[in-house]
């Protein structure tokens, strides 16, 4: 099972709208199409519960839910 932490998961589903643009604001990000960058931050392709964006700071793959075949699906093994 991958070791890391779920932390960064339960943060980006706290962010609110109101939040997203102090968010945008405190680091820096370019405003021009925000929501469109946010929701292609939401974007789950393989559907195994990770967004692409955590999938590639865990390093597991994106394409795939269940990276190294173990029967447990990527997001299971982040969760735990």
């Amino acid at each position: 099972m991958l070791l890391v932490h779920h932390h960064l998961i339960e943060m980006a589903d706290e962010i609110e709208k109101e939040e997203y643009h102090e968010y945008l604001h405190e680091n820096n990000i370019e405003t021009k199409n925000n929501l469109q960058l946010f929701k292609e931050k939401n974007v789950d392709i393989d559907g195994d519960g990770l967004r692409d964006f955590e999938e590639e700071y865990f390093g597991t793959n994106k394409n795939m839910p269940d990276t190294d075949n173990d029967g447990y699906s990527d997001y299971e093994e982040i969760k735990n």
